[in-house]
This record gives structure tokens, sequence and C-alpha cells, in this order.
């Protein structure tokens, strides 16, 4: 129909296989083998019945089934030639490397991956038990550092510093501050960035120490902490058949975990929102992927956090 027919261009992004850390504690960093495959992005091309523009990529990944080596999609079209693939083994290579040059306590370090059903996803949660503050008497809280990556263009590379704590491994959403990293897959990753995102990180978790003393002794009442958890986590965005814009059953849920509290405090309120964010219940995760849920859930808890009623409330004299 068109007379021609473009030669598909194809760019191969090989995954390490050899880890340089083996035999230390960094080496549970490393992508596990099911998911460090390679990354392709190939030039679509027209035909007699469609026309595909010469700057249309999809990316693909190499895997192997028991009738050989097949390629399974990530991302259809739609990629121009600008695209640059960030690999999850290139990401955690970088970071372990910052780690070590900031020497930082990894003796009792836990990781846990999570990726999508098509491996196009990936989280990685990094606590690090030694590196501890304890704002309350038996309540500690692990510093942390979580990474986000994708190949099917979902999620931007993304090293947010976490707090976890330690009896639960609640993980505590905090602002989105300067230690944090969103990259588009335009850029490469440097080691002196992410280790300053890294110092710059550790520095906030020790200080947050003291902010969360402070919330520990403004009193919030149950009318009070009602009215922010319809004001925020609850709130409806695009109402449906809800009149008020208000997730009820949320609302509901969110004030029995916090009536459950003695101290009726900002400090509990806090851990009610980072508790649902983190413990994902009823059917809201077997219709989605978990991690995706939590990580809703915990820009919903920093939107929280960021908003004016929250500020306010922050700023009440003990």
């Amino acid at each position: 129909m068109y007379g021609f027919e473009i030669e598909p261009l194809e760019q191969e992004h090989q995954a390490m296989r050899s880890d340089p850390y083996e035999g230390t504690p960094l080496s549970a960093l490393n992508i596990p083998e099911r998911y460090n495959f390679n990354v392709v992005t190939k030039q679509r091309k027209s035909t007699d019945e469609l026309f595909v523009p010469s700057n249309a990529y999809d990316i693909v990944r190499e895997g192997h089934n028991e009738n050989g080596d097949v390629r399974d999609m990530l991302f259809k079209g739609g990629v121009s030639e600008r695209y640059a693939v960030l690999l999850n083994q290139d990401i955690s290579n970088v970071v372990r490397t910052s780690i070590q040059e900031l020497d930082m306590d990894v003796r009792n370090m836990e990781v846990k991956h999570f990726f999508s059903p098509d491996g196009g996803k990936w989280r990685c949660d990094i606590t690090f038990k030694d590196i501890t503050i304890e704002p309350k008497v038996g309540d500690v809280v692990a510093h942390g550092v979580t990474l986000y990556n994708s190949y099917n263009l979902t999620w931007v590379y993304q090293q947010l510093v976490q707090a976890f704590r330690l009896w639960c491994l609640n993980g505590c959403s905090n602002r989105e501050t300067a230690q944090s990293t969103r990259k588009k897959h335009t850029t490469n990753i440097s080691i002196e960035g992410e280790g300053q995102k890294l110092a710059n990180g550790l520095e906030a978790f020790y200080e947050s120490e003291g902010m969360y003393q402070r919330w520990m002794k403004v009193s919030v009442r149950p009318g009070t902490a009602d009215e922010l958890f319809r004001t925020t986590l609850a709130r409806v965005v695009k109402p449906s058949g809800i009149t008020d814009g208000v997730n009820q059953t949320l609302r509901e849920h969110l004030m029995r975990e916090y009536d459950g509290y003695s101290g009726n405090s900002l400090w509990d309120v806090y851990n009610v929102a980072t508790a649902w964010a983190t413990h994902l219940q009823g059917r809201t995760h077997k219709t989605s992927w978990a991690p995706q849920t939590q990580r809703t859930r915990h820009n919903s808890v920093s939107a929280m956090l960021k908003s004016d009623m929250w500020k306010e409330l922050e700023h009440v004299s003990p």
C-alpha cells in the first residue's frame, strides 16, 4: 500500500550476570536471575496495512520457555529513539557502591524485592536494622531506602528515603523532600549523585526523631482526626455515586484504628495512616498488584503530611 518498508533498528541492553559483591551483605541487592533479563528497544516497521512512524519503538524482554528463546512485550510502541533503558541491575550496582562508600552499617541489612508478573516493574525495600532511632521507648524505627524502576514506562526511577518501624515493619511515609530521586529514562544515574541522596536521607532520618517526638505531644481529638481523614486519605477525588466525596468504608476503618490508640496524638494519626498504607486488607489487593497499591497509598499519606490541616496541627503547642 505504501510501496516501502522501514528496516527495523534494534538495540539490546545487556544485564550484568556476575556479582562483584558476592559473599557480602550487599549481594542481597543483586537482581534475582529470573528477573535479570536483557531488554531490547526495537523499532516498529510499516506494513501494507499499517504505517508506523520511524521513531516508534517497542520495549521487549528476552526470556526462555520450553520452546526456546522468546521475547515478551513490555511496552508496545510510542517510545522514541531518545528512550534510554535504565536496567534494574545497573541501579542496584550504583546504589550498592554508594552504600559501601558511605560506610553504612549493612550487617543486618534486610532487602525485599518485588516484581510485577511480567518483570516490567520493580520495587526494592532496603532496611538498615542497625541504623535506628527510638522516638519513644520501645518504638524503634530503622532507616530504609525504597527503589522503584520500570521498563513499561509506568514508574520513573526513584530512590525514596523511608523509615520502618521494627515492631511491625510499617513503611513510614514522608513528605517528598530533597533526599528523594526521580529520573526519567533519558538519563543515567551516577554513584556521586545517588551517594549524595543517600547521605542527605540518612541525615534527615536522624533529624526525624525530634519531629516524631513533637508529634507525640500534640493532642488530636477523635473529631479532628476524623476530619483530617475525610479530607485527605478517605477523600474521593472523582465521586461516583458517593454524594459527599468520601470513602466511608475507609473512613470508618481509619477511625476504628485510631480509637484503638490510647494517646490520641498526632503520632497516633500518623501511625494509623502508615499502617493502612503498608498492610493491605480486604479485597483491595486482590484486584491489583500489591506494591502498586502500597505505592499509591504511601503517596496519599505523603499528600496528607503536606496538607494545610496537617501543618496546622503540627504547629499546635503541646
